[in-house]
């Protein structure tokens, strides 16, 4: 072979290493906010990618674990603990790299118009880096065990019953299911080398099960099955050290404060450390801040920060090293760390990076008490306490929002009525349900066991000076749930009034399950003198409307005073109106799985266009279905801030003009997000 020969193979290898960079380049810059890192030379080191990051050019704020130590941190978190806790995460963090896409990854990531990581790849050898955690190990008991699933086990008919699990978190988009889960390695230990295979003592877990995944948390959890015991111990002294740290340091660190709407040039902002795999290669370090939370209800949220990551980065742990006793967060009391996944570059300002945290669906609030208590005026001003008769005039005469211009029938209803941003086909599909479930409720009695103040405060509880009397007072509600028996073994009868003093008590009957506010409906003595309308959607009073159906004859099931929640419940033989309630609450279950996808979980176009945020995420809507003064169903929109309770303390919703008398114990709905920034005592 000659030297021109040798040249030429030369330049045809270079062009295509060329090549291979220029897809994975593309590949990068299509995957959105997204932050995992892609290479086409399957078995090539990494550095290269490295070195060309246009991310971080320098990875100054990348610290390689094995040169980690008490310097790095900032003065106040200088303690040996806290040093020996991030080692403890970083032992415990390893490299995904997958070999193969799937032909099975969506175009669009679910409700949002956003493109799903991989779609253009999909079915195609090519190599994704990722990070992850080992989360927890377990050795499956005897009784509970079942054949080995590793690959080995596989291939053979006689299975060893002795085995071990090792599961490990990391980001759906870099591992999206088993296919891919087929061509997935995990290495433990890379914490120096250009290679895996360079780095002494590494250990490599290939072909690993997709146990779960969440894609709209962007969460995989990952099994791999071994019979290596020895390793299975080394994992589970390493997770007890972690965690025996982790309450060993609780002590030493500073209490994540109460949030702020805006934050004072002394606040501290909390902080956040990652430990990740960027671009493939060994294990670094990275320290920022935390520096605010988008909050979309009690159970989604997103933390922004500004610690340092790159491509290769996603699904590495996010700590923050803070003891919080913030109620959102999980509803964890004094919690010391916070441990999420990394999911990418947060697309409005490229300075920030975040993950995401969806613990439950959006959930439904309540015009309760500690709403109304940041309303002006006295309790009378915010209750109608009125005879039906007059029920309308009081409507008509309303002070507190005189014409009810953010009132709308809910017969009617349209998405013109809605800001242009909300007018989507879930919204509107969510509101009708939700104004369907809604009820009035009207009491006619108020009992002795009426508490004087309301909890923790001097303030007098409403209608504590009326005890034993026959005020009317009306008032809103929703409904929850149906259970319906039919010759049910474990509810043979009825228990109704009119079934317990009968000798053939039904066998066929339903409950109904209502939820308002416990200051409207207190106990049981009230609940049997409670009657709740649904459907009652036109006309001046119930027995006008079109649908109106009446509940009378309720019971109290649960209350929680400081809550300012009740749920009463009806006994009906009306199987047909409990099965059109049942019909009603799995249609209203669906519309809330949506709306969880709906893109209000994002940034839209039309806000990044503008060069900041969605305008959902600076002036939230707020919604509320009720019955004000009694009166027919209506929908009042409006805007409101978090200005807190200064009573309590707590953020609280504070309403826009959305509430009037009779809005009590309404469903309220929380559209957009609400931004916080957290900040830390000093230590």
């Amino acid at each position: 072979m000659d030297a021109g020969d040798l040249t030429r193979q030369d330049r045809e290898c270079q062009g295509k290493v060329m090549d291979a960079e220029a897809l994975a380049r593309e590949d990068r810059e299509c995957q959105g906010h997204w932050e995992a890192e892609y290479s086409y030379l399957e078995g090539a080191d990494t550095d290269h990618l490295y070195d060309k990051c246009t991310k971080n050019p320098d990875h100054k704020n990348f610290i390689p674990v094995y040169k980690f130590g008490k310097e790095h941190l900032p003065e106040e978190y200088r303690d040996d603990d806290i040093v020996e806790y991030i080692r403890a995460v970083a032992d415990l963090t390893v490299r995904v790299s997958v070999t193969y896409v799937s032909d099975k990854r969506p175009e669009i990531f679910p409700g949002t118009r956003k493109h799903y990581p991989g779609y253009k790849s999909r079915g195609k050898r090519r190599v994704t880096f990722g990070t992850g955690w080992v989360e927890r190990v377990d050795m499956p008991l005897e009784r509970n065990r079942e054949s080995c699933l590793c690959q080995e086990c596989l291939t053979t008919l006689f299975r060893p019953t002795l085995y071990a699990r090792i599961f490990i978190q990391t980001a759906s988009h870099v591992v999206y299911n088993q296919d891919e889960g087929d061509h997935t390695t995990c290495h433990l230990y890379f914490d120096n080398g250009s290679l895996p295979k360079k780095c002494p003592g590494v250990v490599s877990l290939p072909r690993v099960t997709v146990r779960s995944k969440q894609i709209n948390r962007d969460i995989c959890e990952m099994v791999y099955y071994t019979h290596d015991l020895d390793l299975i111990d080394k994992l589970k002294q390493q997770l007890d050290h972690k965690k025996a740290l982790g309450d060993k340091i609780s002590s030493k660190l500073p209490q994540l404060c109460k949030i702020k709407r805006r934050l004072d040039a002394k606040d501290k902002q909390p902080l956040v450390f990652i430990v990740s795999h960027p671009h493939g290669c060994s294990k670094q370090i990275s320290f920022g801040h935390c520096t605010n939370i988008d909050m979309f209800s009690n159970d989604n949220f997103q933390y922004l920060y500004d610690t340092a990551t790159c491509p290769g980065s996603s699904g590495g742990p996010v700590c923050m090293l803070q003891k919080h006793n913030l109620q959102f967060m999980y509803s964890r009391k004094d919690c010391v760390y916070l441990m999420e996944i990394h999911c990418g570059n947060f697309e409005v300002d490229k300075a920030l990076n975040f993950c995401s945290v969806i613990t439950g669906y959006p959930s439904l609030q309540m015009v309760t008490l500690d709403t109304l208590m940041l309303d002006d005026g006295t309790w009378d001003e915010k209750f109608t306490c009125l005879a039906e008769d007059v029920l309308h005039e009081h409507y008509r005469t309303c002070q507190k929002n005189p014409g009810h211009p953010n009132f709308f029938p809910a017969e009617g209803f349209s998405s013109s009525t809605l800001p242009p941003l909300y007018r989507t086909e879930e919204v509107m599909k969510f509101i009708k349900i939700l104004s369907d479930i809604t009820v009035r409720v009207t009491v006619k009695y108020v009992s002795k066991n009426r508490p004087e103040t309301v909890p923790g405060t001097a303030i007098s509880y409403p209608w504590s000076s009326d005890k034993g009397s026959n005020l009317m007072r009306v008032g809103s509600g929703s409904v929850t749930e149906v259970d319906i028996f039919k010759n049910d073994r474990l509810y043979p009868t009825c228990d109704c009034k009119d079934c317990k003093g009968s000798s053939t008590p039904r066998t066929e009957f339903a409950n109904i399950y209502i939820d308002t506010a416990a200051h409207l409906v207190y106990d049981e003595q009230e609940a049997e003198h409670t009657t709740c309308d649904l459907f009652f959607e036109s006309g001046e009073i119930p027995a006008f409307g079109r649908r109106a159906v009446t509940l009378s004859g309720t019971k109290e099931g649960s209350r929680d005073t400081k809550r300012d929640w009740c749920r009463l419940i009806h006994v009906t033989h009306d199987l047909n109106l409990a099965e059109t309630i049942d019909a009603m609450m799995n249609v209203y279950d669906k519309c809330l799985r949506a709306m969880e996808e709906f893109d209000y979980f994002n940034p839209m176009e039309s806000g990044k266009q503008n060069g900041r945020k969605d305008a959902r995420g600076e002036i939230p809507l707020h919604l509320v279905v009720s019955h004000p003064h009694g009166a027919a169903k209506q929908i009042s929109i409006g805007y409101y801030g978090n200005d807190g309770n200064a009573r309590t303390g707590q953020g609280q919703l504070k309403y826009t003009s959305t509430t009037c008398p009779g809005s009590s114990g309404a469903p309220a709905l929380q559209l957009g997000w609400e931004t916080f920034y957290p900040y830390v005592e000093e230590m």
